[in-house]
């Protein structure tokens, strides 16, 4: 289960948008990055690969996370591409 540095100090803030470091994708480049949730029925834009994206809020609280990057394995070579 990916879990998460919540956004508050409430008892179920946890639960609450906002979430961190969780699930973080850092790489260079401008790739896009989508996530699925639910074994690929459905995918949500993560943004663009070009820094850092915490993707922790779509992430949180899953037994489990498909993620996508559009682009080919030659041009993620050089992309210092980690997924954390």
């Amino acid at each position: 289960v990916i879990a998460c540095t919540p956004a508050g100090t409430g008892p179920w803030a946890i639960y609450e948008p906002g979430g961190k470091n969780g699930l973080v994708v850092k790489g260079t480049g401008n790739a896009k990055v989508s996530i699925s949730v639910d074994r690929g029925a459905t995918w949500q834009d993560a943004g663009t690969l070009g820094g850092s994206l915490d993707l922790t809020d779509f992430a949180k609280g899953s037994r489990q996370y498909w993620l996508r990057i559009h682009a080919g394995a030659k041009s993620l070579a050089d992309s210092k591409l980690t997924i954390t």
